[in-house]
């Protein structure tokens, strides 16, 4: 049975809704990756400065009677470090980041493979082909963290301003 001409142009706005929810995932989940890399960084890199700077500060006293503002200085600084070291513990940046990634991964062979179909035409093939590849979006989307609202926005944005048919905005583009 041959496809009737409504159902092959109702089938292409399908499969180009698909494209573009897959693109924004694909920018989403690895801008979140980079966001969650960044803040692992910096929360490691303030609680070594503080831990760094509490060691130093308490060697440097050794020989001395430090000042009551002395003590408090290196007292705040080693209880910074402790605070930073606890929240890197309960953000889990570093899971979040490596979890955003792995998702990207996945959606980035989804929208190949799907732009491989539409360019080959194997995307309008079979109603079984694209349950299959529907189960296997399902699959990802149920083992993938969240994006946060702000990233997932600006992944809308991107992915809408580099569609066929948008007008490319410079060279940052994609």
């Amino acid at each position: 049975m041959t496809n009737r001409p409504h159902e092959s142009h109702e089938r292409g706005a399908l499969l180009r809704d698909w494209h573009l929810s897959l693109v924004i995932l694909h920018r989403g989940h690895w801008s979140a990756a980079r966001h969650y890399e960044s803040r692992n960084f910096w929360l490691g890199l303030l609680a070594a400065v503080s831990a760094a700077i509490a060691g130093t500060a308490v060697f440097a006293t050794l020989s001395e009677s430090p000042s009551t503002a002395v003590r408090t200085a290196i007292g705040g600084f080693s209880i910074l470090a402790a605070v930073l070291s606890a929240l890197q513990t309960y953000f889990r940046s570093s899971e979040l980041a490596e979890r955003h990634k792995g998702a990207a991964v996945k959606y980035g062979f989804l929208r190949r493979e799907l732009e491989q179909r539409i360019q080959s035409d194997e995307g309008a093939s079979s109603e079984a082909k694209l349950d299959d590849f529907r189960g296997r979006w399902d699959a990802i989307d149920g083992e993938s963290p969240p994006i946060p609202a702000k990233l997932y926005a600006k992944a809308v944005g991107s992915a809408k301003r580099t569609e066929p048919g948008a007008a490319r905005k410079g060279p940052g583009a994609l």
